[in-house]
């Protein structure tokens, strides 16, 4: 399993980059070359996409991190395919905006629904945050992920 970063170029994502103070719009969780979940404003739902590049601006920068850690897949793949379908997260959004708290679990913002899964598979990313305050940039700081490569959308 990996995490998958944007440095998203639309002018939300500017928006999130600004607010977070990073580099990262958004996050997906990648299960395999061709299984990649994210939580997804533009579909307004969770999805399962068979590209990193699907739905998003060509051209965006995408970075690929492992995580140093053992998963339980099995775990984090059950959970996962639990949440397909349900809404995005806007309400979530103003939540993480306000700094309020937000323990629903009927909908999901990206950088949320990529730690819930890797906790579902017995990972705990961040230590003692809840998964309603974590912006994308702030899940990339982890030190459990390694950076891989960086890719490119098409």
């Amino acid at each position: 399993m990996q995490l998958a970063f944007y440095k998203g170029k639309s002018i939300i994502s500017k928006l999130i980059r600004w607010k977070t103070r990073g580099v990262y719009s958004h996050v997906a969780v990648v299960f395999s070359k061709y299984d990649v979940l994210e939580a997804w404003q533009g579909t307004n739902s969770v999805r399962w996409i068979k590209s990193l590049s699907a739905g998003h601006t060509s051209g965006t920068p995408v970075d690929i991190f492992d995580l140093d850690a053992e998963v339980d897949i099995k775990a984090a793949l059950a959970f996962a395919q639990a949440q397909i379908g349900k809404k995005y997260g806007y309400r979530t959004i103003l939540k993480f905006l306000t700094g309020t708290s937000d323990d629903s679990q009927n909908d999901w913002i990206c950088s949320e629904i990529a730690l819930a899964i890797v906790r579902a598979g017995d990972v705990n990313l961040l230590a003692r945050v809840d998964a309603y305050k974590v912006s994308p940039v702030a899940l990339s700081w982890s030190p459990l992920l390694k950076f891989n490569k960086q890719v490119v959308t098409e």
